[in-house]
């Protein structure tokens, strides 16, 4: 089922406007631009406190 529902997902995507897909993907790598730049500031704070600690 999940295969199916996938597959609907893509058909219903492709049968956008191109300018309307574009616009989504770009959403959705800026969406997860963001998750990783928050993601390794935590990494590299955590890293800090680490080495201060250590100091």
């Amino acid at each position: 089922m999940e295969t199916n529902v996938k597959t609907q997902m893509e058909k219903d995507f492709l049968s956008l406007p191109r300018q309307e897909r574009e616009s989504i993907i770009s959403h959705g790598t800026a969406l997860r631009l963001s998750d990783l730049k928050k993601r390794l500031f935590l990494a590299q704070s955590k890293a800090l406190k680490r080495n201060t600690i250590s100091l």
